[in-house]
């Protein structure tokens, strides 16, 4: 079972670098822009399942994998630290 603790947030990209890349000069479309880097980023973790910020969770597992040199399969990567088995 995987429990959520919290999300990383942030942004691959700026609003001011996408204002660049698209040629908008005006600040009238600002949240829209936004918005839309936030959906694209989404999908990205969504469909690739990676997460590109530092998330925390509690991932509870039925049993320890035995026999012993059997690899521990987690359900999120990459994994930065791991700070408990018990």
């Amino acid at each position: 079972m995987l429990q959520t603790i919290s999300l990383g947030q942030g942004s691959l990209i700026s609003l001011d670098d996408m204002k660049t890349h698209l040629r908008v000069n005006i600040d009238d479309d600002d949240s829209y822009i936004t918005s839309l880097i936030q959906t694209a980023q989404d999908m990205i973790q969504r469909e690739t399942g990676i997460r590109f910020f530092n998330d925390q969770y509690n991932e509870i597992l039925p049993c320890f994998p035995i026999p012993s040199p059997t690899p521990l399969k987690l359900t999120r990567y990459p994994v930065v630290s791991i700070d408990a088995v018990s």
